[in-house]
C-alpha cells in the first residue's frame, strides 16, 4: 500500500465558507482583555467581531424606584462613560475590526440574548476565577452562559499575576 502526498492545505478553498462570528463580552478588567485577545489569536482576521459590554443598572431594584431621578441620571451617565471606555478597550485587545455594543441588563442574560440575536458562532468571555461563598451568593456570568447560551461558549481564565485578580477562601 502506498501513501500519497497530502494535499496543502493551502488547496483548500475556503471562500465559500462565510466568516466565523465571534461575540466577545468584555468588562474593564483584565480577564475580560484576555479574552478579547485570545479571541483574536484563536479566531483570526477572517471572523466577524462583535464585542459587547452589558451595562448593569447603577441601582439595582426597589432602590432603583426611590432614588432621586437627578442622582441616578447622573450614575447612569457615569455608568455609560465608564462602559464606553471598557468596551473601547475590549474592541482593541481583539486586534482585529470589531463592531462594539453597550448592552443594558444582567450580564448572563444580556449576552446570552445578543448571540441568539446576532446568531453568534460563538461566544468568548473571560474568568475573575470568583470560588466559594462569592460565587455561591453572587453566581457566575460564565456558568450561566456555558448552560444558557444558544451557541459554544469559550471560558478564558485569567492569567495568574493579573493585577486585578482576586483570591478567595
Amino acid at each position: 500500500m502506498s501513501v500519497t502526498d497530502p494535499m496543502s492545505l493551502d488547496a483548500v478553498d475556503t471562500s465559500h465558507l462565510p466568516p466565523t462570528l465571534v461575540v466577545v463580552g468584555g468588562d474593564a478588567s483584565e480577564g475580560g482583555r484576555a479574552a478579547a485577545r485570545r479571541a483574536g489569536e484563536l479566531f483570526g482576521s477572517d471572523a466577524r467581531y462583535v464585542v459587547a459590554h452589558v451595562l448593569v443598572p447603577p441601582v439595582p431594584g426597589v432602590a432603583a424606584r426611590t432614588a432621586d431621578p437627578m442622582v441616578y441620571q447622573a450614575l447612569e451617565r457615569a455608568k455609560r462613560e465608564e462602559g464606553s471606555d471598557a468596551l473601547a478597550a475590549t474592541a482593541e485587545a481583539v486586534g482585529h475590526p470589531a463592531e462594539q455594543v453597550l448592552v443594558p441588563g444582567d450580564p448572563g442574560s444580556a449576552l446570552c440574548g445578543l448571540a441568539a440575536k446576532c446568531g453568534a458562532d460563538v461566544l468568548v468571555v473571560g474568568s475573575r476565577g470568583t470560588s466559594g461563598l462569592r460565587r455561591a451568593v453572587l453566581g457566575s456570568t460564565s456558568l450561566h452562559l456555558v448552560n444558557n447560551a444558544p451557541c459554544p461558549v469559550l471560558v478564558v481564565r485569567r492569567e495568574l499575576g493579573d493585577e486585578d485578580a482576586t483570591t478567595e477562601p
